[in-house]
């Protein structure tokens, strides 16, 4: 595998975890790396700070089974129950659900030729952005889309669609809730960074 496509496969593997923690489905294999300190991924405070509060939570449970009940209750909790944050695009601008954000941001995403994988969340949900970004990465690294082509469409999406909103709305979990508030900060801190990969990968 070539540095590019090692690059590519990191940065969809991590667009696809955010992805699922944002939607509650909790990956098994994720908190057990937590948990055995086999997950790793540097680059700014920000990321490390996150991977900290994380596995911290996890490691005050006695097993990984426990973890996980307990970070479920704390997305039922803090997600569901309360909206303590936006998480989508059309609830961070004052618009209702399903209206003419979501619908703009679905369109956009078919004028690149794609169609969202799931229809059972808006399109501009944060689980979805995140999981179409997973979608664009991986659409390259299959060769189903040359890459200067899908690296365009990857910077414009996560220009236009995920860095206007997405860490500012991220910010309102740090501090209030526990695993979440490190994903949040892990979050945050992969965006940053992947900007500048993107930036960088369209020069090579």
């Amino acid at each position: 595998m070539s540095r590019t496509d090692k690059i590519l496969e990191r940065r969809k593997e991590i667009y696809s975890l955010l992805s699922s923690l944002f939607l509650g489905d909790i990956p098994e294999k994720f908190i057990e790396d937590l948990r055995e300190g086999k997950f790793g991924l540097s680059g700014s405070t920000d990321i490390e700070e996150g991977l900290k509060v994380m596995r911290e939570f996890v490691m005050k449970r006695n097993t990984l089974g426990e973890a996980i009940r307990d970070i479920e209750d704390e997305y039922s909790r803090f997600i569901l129950l309360s909206h303590a944050a936006p998480l989508t695009k059309s609830e961070m601008m004052g618009d209702a659900e399903y209206g003419k954000i979501s619908l703009e941001v679905e369109e956009k995403i078919e004028k690149m030729g794609y169609r969202l994988r799931t229809n059972t969340i808006p399109a501009d949900h944060i689980s979805a952005l995140f999981d179409f970004m997973a979608t664009l990465i991986e659409s390259s690294l299959n060769g189903d889309e040359e890459l200067k082509v899908s690296l365009k469409k990857q910077e414009e999406f996560l220009e236009n669609e995920i860095l206007t909103w997405v860490p500012e709305s991220l910010k309102k979990f740090e501090g209030s809730a526990e695993f979440y508030g490190g994903v949040a900060r892990f979050a945050r801190g992969f965006l940053a960074i992947d900007r500048n990969i993107v930036k960088e990968l369209r020069l090579w």
